[in-house]
C-alpha cells in the first residue's frame, strides 16, 4: 500500500525501459528474442507516507500521442512500490510515460515524464514526477468595510451628586455625531453593585430626573449612552459612546465623605474654617464674612470695592460708582463738592484742564459706564450664588477651584455665556459652534461668540494644535471636563440650570436670564 501526504504529496516515479533476457522473460510478448528491435521500461517509485493509493495506472504513448502500451499497478501492499517493466515496446523516439491515481483522500495524482527514446536492445531509465494535489476545503470570504463616526457627548450635568433615600437627582446629557444622517439617542442606566439600583422617569430621554431607592444608602453609578443609528436588519446600534458619574444615596450623614460628596454634616473636617456648614447633600456651605475664601467664594471678607457681598470678585468697571483698582473717581461726570470732572475711563480731570469741553466729555461717559452696568448686570447675585453653593459640586462645577489666569480665563466663559444667553436648558454648545451645525462645528468652522474666550480657557488642551477640525475636537470634549477652566465655568451654567432655575435664583427673569 502506497501512502502519500494527507492534502498533498509529491510521488516520485522512475520508469526503466528494457530489452534482454530479464526483458524478454518479464514481458507478455511470447517470443521475444524473434523481436530484437523491441524495447522495455521500467517503473520504480519511492513514496512518502500520507493518504492511501491502492492503484496506479500508465500509459506509454508514442511521439504521435497514440498509447501503445497501458496497464494499472497495484500498491495496496505496505512494502508495494509504483514500478513496473514493460517489455515490447518498439524502438523510436518521442515516446511519453504518463502515471495516474487518486489517493484515499480524494486526491489526484498525474505526471508525465520527458520525452524518451527506445533503442533496440537497450534499456531506457525514465524518471516522472507524480503530482498529488489535495482536496481543496478552504473558501474565500470578501470584506466591504464602511467607516461609521462614532457619537461624541459633548456635555452632561448631574445635580445633586448627594441626596437621602429616595431623594431625586437632574441628569442632563448632550450629544453629536459628525454623520449628518445619524439621529443620536440616549439611555440612561443605573448600577449599586449589591444594593438595589435606583430608577429614572424616562431612561431614553437626554434630560430626565433619577430617583434614588426608597430605603438603605449606596453609590449609584448613573451612565448615559449616546448611540447612533442602528445596524440594518438588527437592534444593535452602529455605535455607542458612554459616560459615567456616581453619586449617594442615603450616603449623607454617615459621618464619611463618599463619593460625590464635599463634606459630611456628621464630620466636621480637621481644619476646617470659621463658621463652617455643610448642607443635607453633603456639599459645603461658603460662609461669607468670615475672612476665608472657601469653595465657591473669590473673595472674602466683602469690602465694597473688590469683593461683593457674596464673595464674588467685582469686575472693575467704570461708572459703577465704586472706586476700583486703577480708577482715581466713579462715576464718569462732575466730582460733587469740586469744580474737577470724572473721565470717561474714571480718571479725575482738574477744571483748569478740562473746562467745558471736559464737561461736554465727561456726559459721554457716562453713557459708556451704563453700558459697563448693563455687563455687569448680567453676573448672578447673591441668592444665585448661594444655589450654586448649595447645590453645585465645586470640584468641577464653577471656578472656584482655579486661581491666577486660569481663574480670569473660567471667569470670562462664565461670563461670556450669560452675557450672550448662548446656553439653552444650561447646554453651552451653541456658544462655541454658534449657528453652525454639529458636523460643521467639529469640522474647525464653529461661530459662536465665546469661541475664542472658550479657547483660551482650554490652551493647556491645545499646545502644538493647528487644524481647526482638531482644535473643535478637544473642546467638544473638555466642555464637560471640570478640570479645566472651560469646563468649569460650562459644568456650572449645567448645574444652574437644573438646580438653581427658579426665578428668585438664576433663572429667566432673575438677574441672569439665561434659561
Amino acid at each position: 500500500m502506497i501512502r502519500t501526504a494527507a492534502r498533498k504529496t509529491l510521488l516520485l516515479a522512475a520508469a526503466t525501459l528494457s530489452l534482454g533476457a530479464l526483458a524478454v522473460n518479464c514481458s507478455h510478448n511470447n517470443s521475444p528474442s524473434s523481436n530484437s528491435d523491441l524495447g522495455s521500461v521500467g517503473l520504480a517509485i519511492s513514496l512518502p507516507g500520507g493518504a492511501t493509493v491502492s492503484t496506479v495506472h500508465y500509459s506509454v504513448r508514442n511521439s504521435s500521442g497514440t498509447e501503445v502500451r497501458f496497464g494499472d499497478i497495484a500498491t495496496t501492499d505496505p512494502g508495494a512500490t509504483v514500478s513496473v517493466v514493460i517489455g515490447g515496446v518498439p524502438a523510436g523516439t518521442g515516446y511519453t510515460v504518463i502515471l495516474t491515481a487518486t489517493a484515499s483522500d480524494g486526491s489526484s495524482c498525474a505526471g508525465t515524464s520527458l520525452p524518451f527514446a527506445v533503442t533496440a536492445n537497450m534499456s531506457t531509465t525514465v524518471n516522472v514526477l507524480l503530482l498529488c494535489r489535495g482536496v481543496v476545503t478552504n473558501g474565500t470570504v470578501s470584506v466591504n468595510g464602511a467607516i461609521d463616526n462614532c457619537p461624541s457627548i459633548t456635555s452632561y450635568v448631574v445635580s445633586p451628586l448627594a441626596v437621602a433615600p429616595g431623594g431625586s437627582i437632574n441628569v442632563n446629557a448632550a450629544a453629536a455625531d459628525l454623520d449628518s444622517s445619524d439621529v443620536v439617542t440616549f439611555r440612561w442606566t443605573a448600577s449599586a453593585g449589591t444594593a438595589t439600583a435606583g430608577t429614572f422617569d424616562t431612561a431614553t430621554s437626554a434630560m430626565t430626573v433619577f430617583h434614588c431607592p426608597a430605603t438603605g444608602s449606596s453609590q449609584q453609578t448613573l451612565t448615559v449612552t449616546a448611540s447612533d443609528n442602528l445596524v440594518p436588519g438588527t437592534t444593535a446600534p452602529k455605535c455607542s459612546t458612554p459616560a459615567s458619574i456616581v453619586v449617594s444615596c442615603g450616603l449623607c450623614g454617615n459621618g464619611t465623605v463618599d463619593t460625590g460628596e464635599a463634606c459630611d454634616p456628621a464630620a466636621t473636617p480637621t481644619g476646617a474654617p470659621a463658621n463652617f456648614a455643610c448642607n443635607s447633600s453633603c456639599q459645603v456651605v461658603a460662609v461669607c464674612g468670615n475672612s476665608v475664601v472657601q469653595t465657591g467664594e473669590q473673595c472674602d471678607p466683602p469690602n465694597g470695592t473688590t469683593c461683593d457681598q457674596s464673595c464674588q470678585l467685582i469686575p472693575v468697571v467704570c461708572g459703577n460708582a465704586i472706586v476700583q483698582p486703577g480708577e482715581q473717581c466713579d462715576p464718569p461726570g462732575p466730582i460733587t463738592g469740586t469744580s474737577n470732572t470724572c473721565s470717561s475711563t474714571c480718571q479725575i480731570v482738574t477744571a483748569g484742564a478740562g473746562g467745558a469741553g471736559g464737561r461736554g466729555g465727561s456726559s459721554g461717559a457716562g453713557g459708556a459706564g451704563g453700558a459697563g452696568g448693563s455687563s455687569g448686570g448680567s453676573l448672578p447675585n447673591a441668592a444665585c450664588r448661594a444655589c450654586e453653593a448649595a447645590n453645585c459640586d465645586p470640584t468641577f462645577q464653577g471656578c472656584s477651584m482655579f486661581t491666577g489666569a486660569d481663574l480670569a480665563a473660567c471667569k470670562a466663559v462664565e461670563t461670556c455665556i450669560r452675557t450672550n444667553h448662548c446656553d439653552k436648558n444650561g447646554n453651552t454648545q451653541a456658544c462655541y459652534c454658534g449657528t453652525k451645525s454639529d458636523s460643521a462645528c467639529l469640522g474647525g468652522t464653529g461661530n459662536g461668540v465665546c469661541k475664542a474666550l472658550m479657547e483660551t480657557a482650554d490652551a493647556a488642551h491645545l499646545v502644538g494644535l493647528t487644524d481647526p477640525a482638531d482644535i473643535a475636537g478637544v473642546i467638544a470634549a473638555d466642555l464637560v471636563d471640570g478640570s479645566t477652566p472651560m469646563g468649569g465655568a460650562d459644568n456650572l451654567i449645567g448645574c444652574d440650570a437644573f438646580s438653581c432655575a427658579a426665578a428668585n435664583q438664576c433663572g429667566p427673569s432673575g438677574p441672569t436670564g439665561q434659561f
